[in-house]
């Protein structure tokens, strides 16, 4: 029984627990690895994500920048071409009354003429 005591079980105890011990350290730290391991790849990926939509995005923000630039420029063509139709506008304006007025004149100068005829 001293065998059994002294170098048996009782002397293995500590030893099979520090082993028992070491293995579900082992264990546990192997879903911890397996966890920071997703994780990191996680990152990775959208990191990735980002940088890709921040391109996007980039990409998306010039093509409105011309295009709003593009819309500029067109509307101020359209102003200049409104401001032309304006300028002509107020030119047939003139030109009709001066018609108008020739055409009053005209019709006094008839309408004296014929006095005068008739008497």
């Amino acid at each position: 029984m001293g065998d059994f005591n002294g170098g048996g079980l009782e002397s293995k105890r500590p030893r099979l627990l520090r082993e028992t011990l070491d293995c579900d350290r082992k264990q546990s730290q192997k879903p911890r690895e397996h966890t920071h391991v997703l994780h990191y790849d996680a990152s990775r990926v959208v990191a990735g994500e980002v940088k890709r939509l921040a391109q996007t995005t980039s990409a998306a923000t010039g093509d409105v920048t011309r295009e709003t630039k593009a819309i500029e420029e067109d509307i101020g063509q359209v102003a200049s071409e409104l401001h032309r139709f304006q300028d002509i506008i107020e030119q047939i304006e003139v030109i009709q009354n001066q018609l108008t007025s020739t055409i009053e004149d005209q019709t006094l100068n008839l309408s004296s003429d014929e006095l005068s005829l008739r008497h």
